[in-house]
C-alpha cells in the first residue's frame, strides 16, 4: 500500500488486523527453507559472516526475533510487534522517493530445531507490493565459530506498474539485503 504520509499506529495495526487471515499471494509456502524457487519468480539471495563466537550468536538469534535487522534509514518494522511464531503478522513500513509503502506479511515457519541455526519466513498479503516468500537465518560454524547471517527470498510484482519498474525493485532488494546485514551486525556488536 503505497502512501504520501507516514501511516499512524491505528491505521498499521487495523490494516495488519485485516490481514490476518487472508490467502498469501503466492502458492508455494515453505520453498524458502529449502532454497526453492517457484516457476515464473526472481530470487534473492545475501550471506554474510556477521561475528564470531556464541555470544555473537545469541545476540543474533535475539535480534532477528525482535525484527532488529528490519530497523534501518529506509525500512521500519512497525505495528504489532507480534512474537516470533506461525502465523503472526509483520508489518513493513518501506520509504523510498518520498512516498511510504506499507508492506503486511505473515509468518509462515519457524525452525528452531537445530542448536546451530535459527530462522523463520514470511509470506506476502495483498498489502505487500511483490508476491513472494522471504527467510532470515542465523547459524555459527561448529568448528569456526563464524556467525553467518542468510536472507533468501523468491519474488515477482503484482501489478504492471512494479513490472515495468521491476529494475529499480531488484536494486532495492539488493540494498535491503546490505542495510539490513549492517543492521544485524551492528547490533550484535553494540
Amino acid at each position: 500500500m503505497f502512501l504520501l504520509q507516514r501511516p499512524d499506529q491505528e491505521f498499521i495495526l487495523r490494516t495488519a488486523e485485516k490481514h490476518r487471515h487472508t490467502e498469501l499471494t503466492y502458492a508455494h509456502t515453505g520453498w524458502t527453507r529449502e532454497y526453492r524457487c517457484p516457476d515464473g519468480f526472481t530470487t534473492n539471495r545475501s550471506s554474510a559472516v556477521i561475528g564470531n563466537g556464541e555470544r555473537v550468536f545469541q545476540r543474533a538469534k535475539a535480534a532477528i526475533s525482535e525484527y532488529q535487522m528490519l530497523q534501518f534509514g529506509w525500512i521500519q518494522a512497525v505495528g504489532p510487534q507480534e512474537p516470533i511464531a506461525r502465523n503472526s503478522i509483520v508489518c513493513i513500513l518501506a520509504r523510498h522517493w518520498g512516498v511510504y509503502c506499507l508492506n503486511v506479511a505473515r509468518i509462515v515457519y519457524v525452525d528452531d530445531s537445530r542448536p546451530d541455526q535459527f530462522s523463520f519466513a514470511y509470506g506476502t498479503t495483498r498489502e505487500y507490493p511483490l508476491a513472494g516468500e522471504e527467510r532470515f537465518a542465523v547459524s555459527i560454524n561448529s568448528t569456526t565459530g563464524e556467525v553467518t547471517y542468510d536472507i533468501f527470498s523468491f519474488s515477482r510484482p503484482l501489478s504492471l506498474l512494479l513490472w515495468l519498474s521491476l529494475p529499480s525493485m531488484r536494486r532495492a532488494q539488493r540494498r535491503f539485503c546490505r542495510d539490513s546485514t549492517s543492521a544485524l551486525r551492528n547490533t550484535c556488536h553494540s
